[in-house]
């Protein structure tokens, strides 16, 4: 079994700490192969400050970025705020010894493929874009067949991470919008979001005695910076002209997500038989998707909820069908941290690097 030394930019962070976790349990890298911790205001303390749980590295002291940090890693990881990148990728670039070596960004800023999108949504020095981390995501290859993503980074060295509540959304329609089976000008989704999607920022909204007992919603009227990004999803699964209304809300967890989807059916009286089928039959070899089952007389067993997917790297997807406002209802749950950021890294590194894909990847979840 290969060592896979592997450096952190940006590992004080939930998302970079989260990355660290998963690295610790992978058979490939464990704490000895962890070569480099880097983070800048925080440069110098120890990261056990940072990430407590993590009582392997608690003692490392954090780095300021530098190449010589980083020098011999296989795998690089970039768990930087949006627009924070641009220095660090350039002076990379620049050396020849980094060539070869696997980058994954996590952050938006390799995401998107139109630098309008970037323009109208983020601003600022557009950085172009990578092999995107969404492994079972459909796309149209050079010779117009379908192919999944995991296909394209099998030969990556750049690899751009999707954002959570896009992967939230992206893998939850993505049957339907495979079979042509909804209006893609008629979808509206509102998101539950915990709060560590924001981050370790320091506003007033995001104070605890803000958070508990509320619900906020944010990035409202078609402001969410996701939103091209699920769009350029739903035009690589089918060529098409999407459009959707997106609302997400925080509500007082610390992690997770619930996504809430309706779609208008292409077709009157929607079979939940076929429905179950579509799902299943897509998705049936894909290790870290989960389908509910619509049949069952439990309510949480036909629907998602966030606890049966927290600290894995699962998407848990369920359907109905409403026939008297004829709109098919797709509910999706997954975990932030891990399926919306960290968890699909590893994933992708494992993949890149022609390893176990589910290499260090938790199946079963905390619970409850």
């Amino acid at each position: 079994m290969k060592d896979i030394k592997v450096s952190i930019i940006g590992a004080n962070g939930y998302a970079g700490g989260t990355i660290a976790g998963l690295l610790l349990k992978h058979p490939n890298v464990g704490a000895k192969n962890i070569i480099s911790l880097i983070g800048s205001r925080s440069a110098g303390k120890h990261y056990g400050e940072f990430a407590p749980h993590l009582f392997e590295l608690k003692d490392r002291v954090i780095d300021t970025f530098g190449l010589d940090k980083i020098a011999g890693s296989d795998v690089i990881f970039l768990a930087l705020p949006h627009q924070k990148s641009a220095d660090i990728i350039n002076e990379i670039e620049k050396n020849d010894e980094f060539k070869n070596v696997l980058i994954i960004d996590i952050s938006a800023d390799h995401r998107l493929e139109n630098k309008q999108d970037w323009d109208d949504y983020y601003g600022g020095e557009y950085l172009g874009c990578w092999d995107y981390g969404m492994p079972e995501l459909l796309t149209s290859s050079d010779d117009d067949t379908q192919i999944k993503h995991r296909e394209i980074l099998k030969q990556s060295k750049r690899i751009a991470i999707g954002g959570c509540n896009v992967t939230a959304i992206s893998l939850a329609l993505q049957p339907l919008i495979n079979a042509d089976a909804i209006h893609l000008d008629d979808i509206v989704a509102v998101l539950a979001n915990g709060y560590s999607g924001a981050g370790k920022s320091f506003k007033d909204h995001l104070l605890a005695s803000e958070a508990f007992s509320n619900a906020l919603p944010y990035a409202t009227g078609g402001s969410h910076r996701h939103i091209p990004e699920i769009l350029q999803n739903f035009k690589k699964i089918k060529n098409c002209d999407p459009s959707i209304s997106f609302t997400p809300t925080l509500v007082p967890m610390s992690r997770g997500i619930l996504a809430t989807i309706s779609v208008k059916p292409n077709s009157p009286n929607t079979d939940i038989n076929k429905l179950n089928s579509l799902y299943n039959d897509f998705y049936k070899d894909e290790p870290f998707v989960h389908i509910c089952d619509p049949f069952s007389d439990s309510p949480i067993q036909t629907m998602p909820n966030v606890k049966s997917v927290t600290g894995t790297n699962l998407i848990s997807i369920g359907f109905t069908y409403d026939k008297r406002a004829d709109r098919i209802l797709v509910v999706s749950a997954i975990d932030n941290l891990v399926r919306g950021t960290a968890g699909s890294a590893i994933q992708s590194m494992n993949i890149a690097l022609d390893i176990d894909e589910i290499a260090g990847l938790d199946l079963t979840p905390t619970y409850p």
